[in-house]
């Protein structure tokens, strides 16, 4: 599904699309796959925050956290970063 939508398709169905990656996230292997999950997980937590959905925001970037390397400052900083950031200002 994410791989076959346009943009503003993900961005519309974004909350469908994520739950959906996240219940096979143990499957999900390849790290620049997990850094797309993690992405999204940010973008999803972004629009639950527009949506004053604090926990449901949190919740998103606690699992981005959790999809990100074990060298993500390093490999991955401003997905790292903005993560971090946003998950403080919740």
């Amino acid at each position: 599904l994410y791989e076959k939508l346009p943009e503003e398709q993900i961005n519309k169905h974004i909350f469908l699309i994520l739950d959906q990656l996240l219940k096979g996230k143990s499957l999900i292997k390849n790290q620049e796959e997990k850094d797309q999950v993690a992405l999204l997980c940010l973008r999803a937590a972004e629009k639950a925050i527009k949506s004053s959905d604090f926990v449901t925001a949190s919740v998103y970037l606690d699992h981005g956290v959790g999809c990100l390397g074990g060298r993500y400052w390093r490999d991955q900083y401003h997905l790292s970063w903005n993560i971090f950031n946003t998950a403080a200002e919740v």
